[in-house]
């Protein structure tokens, strides 16, 4: 979990130096916010359960997450 958390928090570190978060988000509720979205079962879910391609899995959870926490 840390690994992953921790990787997910310097570019989000970045993001928030340069005021890009969206009202509301911290540096650290951000990146739980989008750890949370890149679980493993998220993917078994909807890749493997649902028929979900991997392609189209990736394109949602990077646009649902960014579109989550960065400003307009």
């Amino acid at each position: 979990m840390n690994d992953l958390w921790h990787a997910l928090h310097i570019p989000i570190e970045r993001i928030a130096s340069e005021d890009g978060l969206a009202t509301g988000w911290t540096p650290e509720a951000a990146t739980d916010w989008i750890w949370a979205q890149v679980q493993p079962a998220r993917y078994v879910h909807l890749v493997e359960v649902r028929g979900w391609t991997a392609e189209r899995f990736a394109e949602e959870t990077i646009r649902t997450a960014l579109r989550d926490v960065l400003a307009a």
